[in-house]
């Protein structure tokens, strides 16, 4: 919990408990609409999953993503740590949003970025990643020439998949 939340829970306190609904849902609109203009800015978001026992993962990247009807989706090859937790059914993770150069050398100051807890699932038709690859080649022009025929070429074969992820 950040320390302005604490604060602001704090003061809600001091109110009456009847206005700490208002102030919790004022941050997390607040929180929201910076996440939502970070997504749709963009061009990196920096993940790593949750583990079963709630902590994050040391596995971290920076990776490219669609934000596509509230949704993150990124494509990745089959065999990385993002996709095989999904497949384990580690479906959680923990996503930040803005451009820090690669996250080894970040040290940590993504986590200064707009963030969310999101839920992950497999999207395993053609006809619902056709639009996610689309908004990736709009996003990503410069390198879309290059990626785009692998990452749909690899998504026929199973050596890439598309992994939706849900903000909770």
């Amino acid at each position: 919990m950040t320390n302005r939340r604490r604060i602001l829970e704090g003061a809600a306190l001091g109110l009456g408990i009847a206005t700490l609904v208002p102030i919790r849902r004022a941050f997390a609109a607040a929180a929201s609409d910076a996440l939502t203009q970070a997504l749709d800015k963009s061009d990196l978001l920096y993940m790593t999953p949750i583990k079963s026992n709630g902590q994050e993962s040391k596995c971290h990247a920076e990776v490219w993503f669609a934000h596509v009807n509230g949704m993150i989706y990124v494509c990745s090859e089959a065999t990385t740590w993002r996709a095989r937790a999904v497949q384990k059914g580690l479906t959680k993770a923990r996503v930040w949003v803005g451009d820090y150069g690669p996250w080894k050398k970040a040290n940590d100051a993504f986590k200064k970025a707009p963030s969310a807890d999101v839920a992950a699932s497999l999207v395993m038709a053609a006809d619902k990643q056709a639009p996610v690859l689309d908004a990736m080649g709009d996003k990503y022009k410069a390198s879309w020439l290059r990626w785009g025929p692998e990452f749909r070429d690899g998504l026929k074969s199973g050596k890439r998949v598309l992994i939706e992820y849900r903000i909770v």
